[in-house]
């Protein structure tokens, strides 16, 4: 899936459904054991290896704060061939 399919995705009621039901599953709160917020919440995808068709254990609910960290930590280890 390119990046424009998978913005397209996040606006589908399919995601929305998902995102859903994975926030009310971690009550809606951040996750981040140091955080725990329960304010501008969203959804990481800890795979995409299965975009459109994820297991709820394939997300996460993390705060904008904490989602931004999480990326980028990913970003870095991808780049230096910690992770695919």
């Amino acid at each position: 899936m390119n990046r424009d399919s998978y913005r397209r995705y996040l606006h589908t009621s399919a995601w929305y459904n998902l995102s859903t039901q994975v926030k009310e599953r971690d009550h809606y709160r951040c996750r981040m054991i140091f955080c725990r917020s329960t304010k501008r919440l969203e959804v990481h995808h800890k795979t995409y290896e299965r975009i459109g068709r994820e297991d709820l254990d394939d997300l996460v609910t993390l705060c904008h704060r904490c989602h931004g960290i999480v990326t980028m930590a990913s970003r870095i280890g991808k780049f230096l061939g910690w992770r695919k």
